[in-house]
């Protein structure tokens, strides 16, 4: 406790390592301080991968629901947290399938291109192969 008595003004750890030691042994506030760092990096991307804001808004619920589970049993990452975060997000997403009209296409995982472009036109369409003149 702090000088105060209060439980809840104890500093917690800094890093995503002691945060998530800290929620494999039960501590309900290292969970929040995980919850509030990733939280917004997690819906940008859930909104991103949804067919809707409430849909990703669902999505990003479930993630965190099994993040939670999987950090309490002490699985999952040992110290950098959002990859695995991000990682959820999509597999979540992509289990509850398309929601709407049309198929949705997912970004690769740890890969900012969609299938089909090339690094010099990221920007643009695919573009076709040119064969050589013989």
């Amino acid at each position: 406790m702090s000088e105060s008595g209060d439980p809840a003004s104890q500093a917690l750890p800094s890093s995503d390592a002691e945060l998530i030691k800290a929620v494999a042994s039960g501590n309900a506030a290292a969970y929040a301080a995980l919850h509030e760092r990733h939280i917004a990096a997690a819906r940008i991307l859930a909104r991103q991968v949804a067919q809707s804001f409430a849909e990703a808004e669902e999505v990003l619920s479930e993630t965190f629901t099994r993040l939670h589970g999987v950090l309490r049993r002490g699985e999952g990452p040992a110290e950098a947290l959002r990859p695995f975060v991000l990682t959820a997000v999509r597999r979540v997403a992509q289990e509850r399938g398309p929601r709407g009209p049309g198929p949705r296409r997912f970004p690769p995982t740890g890969c900012a291109r969609w299938p089909g472009r090339t690094r010099a036109s990221s920007a643009g369409p695919p573009t076709a192969r040119r064969s050589r003149p013989r």
